[in-house]
């Protein structure tokens, strides 16, 4: 029976060295859907659980870190679902995602519990926030790691586009699909996404407000005045901008903005992770992780793992190393 805990992982604000971050419902969600098909010996889906370990395996060996912290989703604040449902899609947040694709769903769902136990065995520690996703506990890790007195440098691993607005001082975004470094998030992430919207979150943005007509919007407010050098245009300061410009603007797409500014108010909510990373932080449950080897090796002939037991001299040292480095998992290898 697997040990949740209450509070932060022990020793992360002390940990010497850079700290990363994982999104773990992305990676093995990516991972699910690469390897759909790849099954354990007794027909259980596996691509999820392969991947995740493989994929992990690969970034630590080019990637040392003193501290590996995974995070996944445990629910959606309220007031998200709330600024969803009042810009009237007919959908609640994300419903149409889990719509597309039942069947994906149900395979990535049945490797979950599979992959907590896995992680506990290779000494990754599992954190979660009930009520939160996965993206505002990053953002609570990274802000409360990142800040005065701890100082730590924090690397986020995910493909989730949500998490670049984190990117900045102490704080780099590593996408392995395409394969590319963040260390700065754009100025107008969060206005774009609210403005343009995003249909695998059911955000409804702006009609006829795409990347390109937005570019533009975006190009006059930064000549009208010029933007300081802020790491976020505010939503306070583009509305008092857009309620002024547009009423005698010749471009008809800052009118519909205009017009839909409480809209764009709802979405910059939704996606500004800034809102949620104190209280996430209160709420965070953590499962340490610890080593063991016997176990980790068991748990690869159960799923038919050949590679990694064909090749654990390989894979177990990085695992090894990044607990050590990590000062909590006690190793029991024999």
């Amino acid at each position: 029976m697997l040990e949740w805990r209450t509070g932060l992982p022990d020793g992360l604000g002390r940990a010497d060295g850079p700290i990363l971050c994982v999104d773990l419902n992305n990676l093995c969600a990516r991972c699910c859907h690469s390897m759909r098909g790849l099954t354990s010996p007794d027909g259980r889906p596996s691509g999820a659980i392969f991947g995740m370990i493989r994929s992990l395996h690969a970034f630590l060996s080019n990637n040392p870190h003193a501290a590996v912290v995974c995070v996944r989703d445990a629910g959606v604040p309220a007031f998200r679902k709330k600024a969803i449902l009042l810009n009237q899609t007919g959908k609640g947040y994300k419903e149409s995602r889990k719509e597309r694709d039942q069947d994906f769903a149900d395979e990535y769902r049945a490797q979950a519990k599979s992959c907590e136990e896995v992680l506990h065995l290779i000494g990754i520690t599992l954190v979660e926030a009930p009520g939160y996703e996965a993206d505002d506990l990053i953002a609570g890790l990274a802000w409360w790691l990142s800040k005065k007195p701890r100082k730590r440098y924090v690397t986020v691993l995910s493909g989730d586009g949500d998490l670049l607005q984190l990117a900045g001082r102490r704080v780099k975004v590593y996408r392995p699909i395409p394969d590319i470094w963040v260390e700065r998030a754009d100025p107008f992430f969060l206005l774009k996404k609210a403005i343009v919207g995003d249909a695998s979150d059911d955000i409804v943005g702006v009609p006829q407000v795409g990347e390109k007509r937005v570019k533009a919007i975006f190009e006059a407010y930064n000549s009208d005045p010029p933007v300081e050098h802020k790491k976020f245009v505010e939503f306070k300061d583009f509305d008092w901008w857009i309620r002024h410009h547009a009423p005698t603007s010749d471009n008809k797409h800052e009118k519909a903005v205009l017009e839909h500014l409480d809209r764009v108010a709802r979405n910059v909510e939704v996606v500004d992770l800034r809102i949620t990373r104190k209280p996430s932080l209160k709420a965070m449950k953590t499962l340490p992780g610890r080593l063991d080897k016997a176990g980790w090796l068991d748990a690869c002939k159960e799923w038919g793992f050949n590679e990694f037991i064909k090749g654990h001299h390989a894979y177990w040292p990085v695992f090894e190393e990044s607990s050590r480095a990590n000062g909590k998992a006690a190793a029991c290898t024999p």
